[in-house]
């Protein structure tokens, strides 16, 4: 009874539960009861094919769901899996739904985005890479327990911000060296969530207090330390993408599939009744994983900058754009980056565009 209670209260405890706000938990919920994508025609996803595809938290889920769709396309994919175990075990199930079909090349690369150790020498071979043209950063947490990564940051925000944003400063400048291989723009897709719509962020709060309170046990509970660690990563991607000039070579999107039966949900579901409300109410992983197809295929021009809800473009919170948040927007952005920095060495080339964004968000600070 304990873990369906929890799994409850991870969308019912916040401020727009008894509200009539389209994006609250009770709309949300009968959206993932109604809302099953389906299959896209064969003739729409030739776009895919012959594409280098990197999707992280591969392993199961939505991700798992969505290498398995790729490998009918992609010339190779690379998965990521946390050990050589899971990893395996991904890639015979891809394998398998595969079928007759031309096999792609199907790499399992090790990351754990726990570990900054682990994510400095996966960018370190994706450097290497010759060619890649989508990155799918769908790895995430949600854990009712309080525990810190080996850098000494609560997990959520570790996995789910600290990481993703790691991740994209080193992934856009190997997409952009190799924009001349390429007929269309590079993609990356984070993989935030809808719960994102549900947290609020005080203007009285700074990013440093913002962050810092993620490693105070009693200032969150395990529910508003994920979705502050899905706000924070939205607000951060569209300061970036916003920012961000050179979309002929690499255009940056946001998307969350909605409530899916995932295994994200494993560690806060361990009886009868939590199973069953997962089964009822919330959509499978393969119609979630069609959600990031949709939006992978839009026009470039309609890609960029956008948040994709259930595979369609949708507004964000509104932190996440208004002005009134512009100027808070812009700290975050700097002090993010300056954590990362102190973990993740950022390359010569990634400088000198990151100066250009950077000097961009000082302007926020006096309009």
């Amino acid at each position: 009874m304990d873990s369906a209670l929890q799994l409850l209260s991870l969308g019912l405890r916040n401020g727009k539960t008894l509200t009539l706000d389209s994006n609250g938990p009770v709309p949300t919920i009968w959206r993932a009861m109604i809302s099953h994508s389906q299959p896209i025609p064969p003739t729409e996803l030739e776009w895919l094919r012959d594409k280098t595809t990197l999707v992280t938290g591969a392993t199961s889920g939505c991700g798992l769901e969505l290498a398995k769709i790729l490998a009918q396309y992609s010339a190779r994919l690379i998965i990521t899996a946390r050990n050589e175990e899971r990893g395996q075990s991904a890639l015979a199930e891809i394998q398998n739904a595969q079928g007759t079909n031309r096999p792609a090349q199907i790499d399992v690369w090790q990351l754990d985005m726990a570990s900054f150790d682990s994510i400095r020498e996966f960018i370190q071979r994706v450097s290497l890479l010759e060619a890649l043209d989508f990155a799918v950063l769908n790895a995430g947490v949600l854990s009712p327990q309080f525990s810190r990564s080996p850098a000494s940051w609560e997990m959520h925000l570790q996995v789910n911000y600290l990481g993703q944003c790691a991740l994209i400063l080193s992934l856009l400048p190997v997409l952009q060296s190799q924009s001349q291989k390429r007929t269309t723009p590079a993609r990356v897709l984070n993989v935030t969530s809808e719960a994102h719509l549900w947290e609020s962020m005080p203007l009285t709060t700074n990013p440093a207090q913002a962050i810092s309170e993620f490693n105070d046990e009693a200032a969150l509970g395990f529910h508003q330390r994920y979705r502050r660690s899905k706000l924070l990563s939205m607000m951060w991607t569209h300061t970036l993408a916003s920012a961000w000039k050179d979309t002929d070579s690499v255009v940056i999107g946001t998307a969350t599939p909605g409530l899916c039966q995932t295994p994200i949900y494993r560690q806060i579901t361990s009886s009868w009744i939590a199973d069953a409300l997962i089964r009822w109410f919330l959509k499978t992983s393969t119609h979630g994983a069609w959600d990031y197809v949709r939006a992978l295929i839009v026009p470039a021009s309609e890609y960029h900058d956008q948040f994709f809800y259930d595979g369609c473009p949708a507004d964000p919170a509104d932190s996440v754009r208004s002005e009134e948040y512009r100027a808070w927007r812009a700290d975050l952005f700097r002090y993010t980056v300056e954590l990362v920095e102190r973990e993740i060495p950022v390359p010569q080339e990634t400088r000198a565009w990151l100066a250009v964004i950077l000097e961009s968000t000082r302007d926020a600070d006096i309009k």
